[in-house]
C-alpha cells in the first residue's frame, strides 16, 4: 500500500505542477452571477408583496360591497325566497332509486325489478354485470 500512495503521491504533484487554481474570471463570472440572482430574488419578493396586499385589498372591498349589497335597509318589505315544501321533497330512497334508474339507462342495462324498494333496486344494479357475463353461459350439470 506504501508503494501505492509514493506513486499516487508522486503522480499528483507532477499533474499539479505548473496548473493555476482558479482563472481570474471565473471569481468575476460568480461574483456577477450571484449579484444577479440577488437583483432578481429582491424584485420577486417586492412584486409579490405588492401583488399580495392589492389582492387582499380588493378581497375586503368586495366583501365589504357584497355585505352592503345584501343588507336589507328597515323601510323596505323583506323580500322573501320561496322555498321548497317539505311535501314535494322526494325522499332519500326514491332519490337513491332515481339515480340509479338514471345510472343504469345511461350504462345501457335493463333493470328488472318487482319492487321499488331501494335494497331491491341496489341489489339489482349491483348483480348487472355479473347477470351480463353469465347470459350466453348455459350451466348444465
Amino acid at each position: 500500500m506504501n508503494e501505492d500512495e509514493k506513486l499516487n503521491n508522486f503522480l499528483k504533484d507532477r499533474l499539479e505542477t505548473g496548473v493555476p487554481g482558479e482563472p481570474p474570471r471565473l471569481d468575476a463570472i460568480l461574483h456577477a452571477a450571484s449579484a444577479a440572482a440577488q437583483t432578481r430574488a429582491a424584485a420577486r419578493r417586492l412584486r409579490v408583496h405588492l401583488w399580495g396586499g392589492l389582492l387582499s385589498a380588493a378581497s375586503v372591498a368586495l366583501l365589504c360591497l357584497f355585505a352592503v349589497h345584501l343588507r336589507v335597509s328597515p323601510t323596505e318589505p323583506s323580500r322573501s325566497v320561496p322555498s321548497p315544501s317539505v311535501a314535494s321533497m322526494p325522499s332519500p330512497e326514491q332519490t337513491v332509486v332515481g339515480a340509479i334508474d338514471l345510472l343504469s339507462m345511461a350504462d345501457g342495462d335493463n333493470l328488472e325489478v318487482e319492487t321499488n324498494a331501494v335494497a331491491d333496486v341496489l341489489l339489482a344494479w349491483q348483480d348487472a354485470p355479473y347477470e351480463d357475463a353469465i347470459s350466453g353461459l348455459s350451466f348444465e350439470n
